[in-house]
């Protein structure tokens, strides 16, 4: 099975539930009381939301080794690529072009 995302701010928290479109993580583990979780959303570029929710003992919690913090795994690194490369050409690339046709026609 191939890992899944994680940002590292969640990455040491007792229990982990995925879900279909999010994953929950669970900040403390109290049967007795209302629990903070957040709700990792994958396809929303890793939005979170916090809130509070029971914690059962049928809740079912994964194993930390599915989860990594590494950002080749995240779903949207293909977003980020294109725009690091967008970046790259606006701000290096182009200032470049302008300062060299500038300086090679004779000065300002």
């Amino acid at each position: 099975m191939s890992k899944i995302y994680l940002p590292t701010a969640y990455l040491n928290k007792p229990c982990y539930v995925i879900n279909a479109n999010y994953i929950r993580v669970y900040n403390t583990i109290n049967t007795n009381q209302t629990n903070v979780i957040y709700d990792i959303y994958i396809n929303q570029d890793y939005m979170v939301k916090q809130g509070t929710a029971s914690y059962s003992s049928t809740t079912v919690c994964d194993n930390l080794n599915t989860y990594t913090d590494d950002v080749y795994y995240r779903t949207d690194i293909d977003k980020i690529l294109v725009i690091f490369i967008i970046f790259c050409i606006v701000c290096i690339l182009l200032p470049l072009k302008i300062f060299s046709r500038l300086f090679k026609r004779g000065g300002l």
